[in-house]
């Protein structure tokens, strides 16, 4: 699922460590600082908008023990595997927070050594129909 060594350029998959994202909901402020993979397809990270979309990446041992096996599985709808990739342990993308983030944070982060690791194509490919079916509640195709 990820590639040996990172991609040139900041892609689509990219896994970003201590990335802090902050969402004002009804008025409250939620703030996470952590593992982000960003969402948004590299054409889109290269054009002049402002922001990119990114979602959280959590271990899998904060998500209650009754769901680990449905994560690991594909078969939690709001979830997406990773497996461990050292340091990094086993994950998943939590896509319940998604969040718009300002593209020079992440650019930063690839500056100062934080982009931690690139997805294979293969990898991608399964981020984007696990996206299709959180969202339409149906498989591709």
């Amino acid at each position: 699922m990820f590639l040996p060594a990172l991609r040139p350029e900041i892609s689509q998959g990219d896994i970003f460590e201590g990335v802090r994202v902050v969402e004002v909901l009804g008025g409250r402020e939620d703030s996470y600082t952590g593992p982000v993979v960003l969402l948004s397809h590299d054409c889109e990270f290269d054009k002049p908008y402002e922001y990119a979309l990114v979602a959280r990446v959590r271990p899998l041992d904060s998500a209650p023990r009754s769901s680990w096996n449905d994560i690991q599985h594909g078969n939690a709808l709001n979830a997406i595997y990773l497996p461990a990739v050292a340091p990094r342990p086993e994950s998943f993308i939590n896509l319940r927070y998604i969040h718009r983030l300002p593209k020079d944070e992440l650019r930063e982060a690839n500056i100062v050594g934080r982009r931690a690791t690139s997805m294979t194509d293969d990898g991608r490919t399964a981020m984007l129909a696990y996206l299709y079916r959180f969202f339409a509640r149906a498989l591709p195709g």
